[in-house]
């Protein structure tokens, strides 16, 4: 199968490897079973005890990008074809998406009861039945997904109850709770040659929020944090105490497992978070993380009623766009944004928003009701079918961010560019060969000599280069002098401030500390002046011999070099492609002369500034002695 990479994430273990280490897993029902330790320590079984499994085994590719799509047993009594590739390091089976297209783990994590079962639910059925359709795909379950939606999600749509908490996997051993639902998207995409398609895998965990209290549970149980394309952060407003006190209680109790003084701090957990990955990334603490996080205000309907009341015209209010234009609408997220952060800082509750804007560098506010408005769970636990409002927002927002759709400000050219990608690389390699074969054919004709004129105008070519050479030194040296200038004047500009303080001060305490900083400035100010005068003195010379020597040759050799020229080209037209080769060495020269030119103006302004500067700090060292 052919590939557009080298590597891959297993959607099950996490663990990257390269595509020439993925393994076959027989498939033949009458083939012997082996121990499948790797299999073992995945669902965490006793090593010691390995589960029977089919043979999984290694093939010899050296090829990354076109991996054999079968292989054959390696049993003498089997010998037979198979097609199931896994992970070397887990055993799972892994969907050709993972090999061939792009991987998006997309977290979903929050505190305990923030609402992460119904918005993974909820979010994975919209998907597959009507989001994926309106962006013009279709999204297909891998392996057991499909059935173990059903048993994990199948209450809110058959039997129409709240779901349960998801159990902490320390108080399970059942990693069967803890295996991804992993989907795979296909998006048909129309471009200039025809049509063609591009597959994600999607890969879901449904985490328990009593896992995200402890960085140690994290490293081993949420270790796809890491490998995230994207994480989507749930926060209960319910657990703000400005927001809570304005509902009745027993509207908070419906929509709330967890007491809030028993719920962690959401600022806590995405500390925890960003320190997970800083760690997996090897990031400094003053590096920001690229991943996009898109933190997403639950349970909007329990608080839908406060925000009508307060701002009847908020956009948070309205249905969500998206999916009805084909593209993600950027101006109605953006007042979604920030009518968020402004209710957080109504709710003195914008601390979280800092916690983002230190850690992150990509992230945006969101808010979202998984069941939909008026369908706050009964005392009984009972619902109306779900009907969302505004859940598929925070995933097409990453899906713009990572390119899988586009947007309202992306440009028309972008838009093409991204759907024709195979033509317009065709096309730019196509002028890049015409350039280049241009390019020779102009230079040959450039350099092409002419027998009586060949050596004028190498000759020329040589002056010309070292006025060009010569410039290089003029300009760093101008650029010297500039620079010890400046500093010069810094430092001046220092001393005079401090003396106008000191002279506007009548406390003697301020006024003994001015001095030392007087004292201290000055002693710069005057080493900063030695430093400028060997600048200058360097410079001086500098432009002396390119005056006196090196232009002064240039002037004189293409003076006769034109005379000459114009003789030639007049009785003889060769001698006019030999003069058209000089031209750049000419222009230049001249471009360098002019160069030297505008040094000569910034060096002059430089030491007028240091001179006026000179004579303020003198006129204030003269007043405070």
């Amino acid at each position: 199968m052919k590939t557009k990479k080298s590597s891959f994430i297993c959607p099950y273990c996490f663990e990257e490897n390269a595509l020439t280490k993925i393994q076959f897993r027989c498939t033949n029902t009458r083939c012997i079973n082996v121990g499948d330790i790797e299999m073992t320590k995945y669902n965490r079984g006793d090593i010691t005890k390995p589960q029977p499994g089919k043979t999984c085994f290694s093939v010899n590719t050296k090829n990354s990008f076109n991996i054999p799509k079968s292989a054959i047993c390696p049993v003498k009594e089997c010998q037979q074809k198979t097609y199931e590739v896994v992970c070397p390091s887990c055993h799972n089976a892994l969907p050709e998406s993972t090999l061939t297209g792009r991987d998006m783990i997309i977290s979903i994590v929050g505190s305990r009861d923030t609402g992460k079962s119904h918005f993974i639910g909820v979010i994975i059925h919209e998907l597959s039945n009507r989001i994926s359709i309106k962006f013009g795909g279709a999204m297909e379950p891998f392996d057991d997904s499909s059935e173990r939606y059903k048993m994990t999600f199948g209450p809110l749509y058959d039997e129409r109850q709240k779901l349960d908490l998801t159990q902490s996997s320390e108080k399970t051993a059942d990693n069967g709770a803890y295996k991804p639902l992993i989907y795979r998207l296909k998006i048909k995409r129309k471009n200039f040659l025809g049509s063609s398609i591009e597959s994600f895998t999607f890969v879901f965990f449904d985490t328990a929020g009593e896992d995200l209290n402890r960085i140690e549970t994290m490293g081993t149980v949420n270790k796809y944090i890491c490998k995230s394309a994207g994480i989507i952060f749930l926060l209960d407003p319910l657990q703000i105490p400005a927001v809570a006190n304005q509902l009745d209680e027993n509207i908070v109790s419906r929509a709330s497992s967890v007491k809030r003084e028993d719920a962690t701090s959401s600022d806590d957990i995405i500390s925890r978070i960003s320190k997970l990955i800083r760690d997996d990334k090897e990031l400094k603490e003053n590096q920001r993380i690229d991943i996009p996080v898109a933190a997403v205000f639950s349970k909007f309907d329990v608080i839908e009623p406060i925000i009508r009341e307060k701002a009847p015209g908020s956009t948070i209010l309205e249905l969500s766009p998206h999916c009805g234009k084909g593209i993600f609408d950027d101006t109605d997220q953006a007042h979604v944004d920030s009518e968020i952060k402004g209710l957080l800082k109504v709710w003195q509750a914008d601390s979280f928003i800092n916690q983002l804007e230190i850690n992150y560098s990509d992230y945006s506010f969101f808010t979202v009701s998984s069941l939909g408005i008026g369908n706050n769970p009964a005392v009984d636990r009972s619902i109306k079918r779900p009907n969302p409002h505004r859940i598929e927002d925070p995933l097409l927002w990453i899906f713009k961010e990572k390119g899988i759709i586009s947007s309202t400000k992306t440009s028309p050219i972008m838009r093409f560019i991204q759907l024709n990608r195979a033509f317009c690389m065709i096309v730019i390699s196509l002028l890049i060969i015409s350039a280049s074969v241009l390019a020779i054919h102009v230079k040959s004709i450039l350099d092409k000599p002419f027998k009586e004129f060949e050596d004028k105008t190498k000759i020329l070519k040589e002056i010309a280069s070292q006025v060009e050479a010569t410039s290089v030194q003029v300009l760093s040296a101008a650029d010297q002098v500039v620079s010890t200038s400046n500093q010069n004047v810094n430092f001046n500009r220092q001393v005079i401030r401090a003396c106008e303080s000191y002279l506007g001060s009548s406390n003697q305490q301020t006024r003994d500390s001015l001095a030392r900083q007087i004292v201290t400035s000055d002693k710069q100010a005057t080493t900063a002046t030695d430093q400028r005068r060997s600048a200058v003195e360097q410079y001086n010379n500098i432009l002396l011999k390119y005056d006196k020597e090196i232009y002064k040759t240039y002037a004189d050799i293409r003076q006769q070099y034109q005379m000459e020229a114009d003789k030639l080209i007049a009785v003889n037209k060769r001698a006019a492609v030999v003069h058209e080769s000089t031209k750049e060495f000419r222009n230049r020269a001249d471009n360098a002369d002019n160069n030297i030119l505008n040094s000569r103006k910034r060096a002059q302004e430089a030491l007028d500034q240091v001179i006026a500067t000179n004579k303020q700090r003198e006129d204030c060292l003269r007043k405070i002695k």
